[in-house]
């Protein structure tokens, strides 16, 4: 997978040495050598996982890894703690700051390995699964907007069909009933250019990953139905 791994450390040493040893494992390195250095990296590389000094000057990997945190593009890189405290209160404050791990130092190596692996995989599992989840969202937003064009459409052929082109009631029935269908598509269309700035839209759950997405064929019904009912609430069903 070839993922970028941030390493950040204020010792060139373990710098060097974590460099080598994601090296030989066919990771990117990148590398920072404190926190703010370490927040302008992530924020311009956007690493798969960042494994992140505790205990460094100007800012500590605490207050780092809760500033990456806040970025929309790094607040799903797993972050590993790499530190020589071993109290609770420490570990406490990891996770509740967003960290995914934590590893004492001095750490051996092929546990940490493992660690970096293991998080990169649960990674890519979520990656696929909003992937494919979204593949099929965009399928049933595609379906439910051909039915309601597809009915409007149908319904215009059906009652051009029966149009008595010599008779005037024949031909003054047909536009109130045409004028309804082609307003049913107008807000197909304009509910689409809406909800493509606004999640202002029913959300529902990905089946795995508890990540929000959003229900545009719910929110396309409802529209339709609350235009309908507001423009003329004799109009017809689909």
């Amino acid at each position: 997978m070839n993922e970028t791994i941030l390493v950040v450390d204020d010792s060139r040493f373990v710098r060097q040495m974590l460099q080598g040893l994601l090296d030989a494992a066919d990771y990117k390195v990148v590398l920072a050598e404190d926190g703010p250095e370490a927040v302008q990296v992530a924020k311009d590389v956007k690493p798969d996982l960042i494994l992140m000094d505790v205990e460094m000057p100007s800012m500590d990997g605490f207050t780092a890894a809760r500033t990456i945190r806040e970025s929309p593009d790094c607040k799903n890189a797993p972050i590993i703690f790499l530190t020589a405290r071993t109290d609770v209160e420490n570990k406490k404050i990891a996770f509740e700051l967003g960290g995914d791990d934590y590893i004492v130092k001095p750490f051996d190596y092929e546990e940490l390995m493992l660690r970096v692996e293991r998080w990169l995989a649960q990674k890519r599992e979520k990656e696929q699964i909003k992937s494919e989840t979204e593949q099929t969202t965009f399928s049933k937003v595609m379906i439910t907007l051909a039915h309601h064009i597809n009915n409007a459409l149908a319904s215009m052929q059906v009652r051009r069909d029966l149009i008595d082109f010599e008779s005037e009631d024949s031909m003054r029935a047909f536009f109130p009933a045409f004028d309804r269908q082609t307003a049913r598509i107008k807000v197909v269309v304009q509910s689409l250019v809406e909800m493509a700035h606004s999640r202002d839209l029913t959300e529902a759950d990905y089946p795995t990953a508890q990540t929000p997405m959003l229900d545009i064929a719910a929110t396309l019904e409802k529209r339709l139905r609350e235009t309908e009912a507001d423009n003329n609430p004799e109009s017809e069903a689909d």
